[in-house]
């Protein structure tokens, strides 16, 4: 009976690592986490930030329950069709965009929802926000920071890129010109 238990034992240990392992190197921090991309474009009209949000496995999992109105654990279109501009809203609110010290409000010009396949069988939420913010105005030089605020208190991966067209930049810009992870679809090992 005791070998019969430890046999057991090790089977869904190894059924789990089998299963785990894949989640680690598709989300280097792990399933439970949730992942920001903020790619900012300032131009004499506008900042736009283009937003992706993208939830690990188990991460999504529990987000799809809190907009599964019918029960059956999937996202349904009719349930995700609300979801996801409302969602882009909540994240607007939690973005810090700055002007000269100044909050600037960000609009939601578009919103996605995918929910691409994942370690076990399990899904991933990718949420992609297209914000906006008009610039009045624009003297030679202005002082603009971002803060992102979305989900402070859950672990993930972070990245702020910019760019822009028209305006030059200043400052320390080291690792802030392009995405490492490519907009949270490549990782870095």
């Amino acid at each position: 009976m005791k070998k019969l238990r430890f046999f057991s034992l090790m089977t869904l240990i190894l059924m789990l690592t089998h299963l785990l392992a894949p989640a680690a190197a598709a989300h280097p921090l792990g399933n439970f986490t949730i992942n920001h991309y903020a790619g900012l474009h300032v131009t004499r009209q506008a900042v736009t930030v283009d937003y992706v949000l993208d939830m690990a496995e188990i991460s999504a999992f529990q987000e799809i329950g809190t907009f599964d109105a019918n029960g059956n654990g999937q996202p349904d279109p009719a349930e995700t069709e609300r979801y996801h501009p409302a969602q882009c809203a909540a994240i607007a609110a939690r973005l810090d965009l700055r002007r000269d010290g100044q909050s600037l409000p960000l609009t939601v010009e578009t919103s996605t929802l995918e929910f691409p396949a994942g370690a076990g069988g399990l899904l991933t939420l990718r949420l992609t926000c297209a914000f906006r913010s008009p610039l009045t105005e624009m003297a030679e030089a202005v002082q603009l920071e971002f803060e992102n605020n979305a989900y402070a208190e859950r672990l993930g991966w972070r990245e702020i890129v910019i760019s822009s067209d028209s305006v030059s930049l200043d400052g320390d810009l080291t690792g802030l010109t392009s995405s490492t992870s490519q907009r949270l679809t490549a990782y870095p090992r």
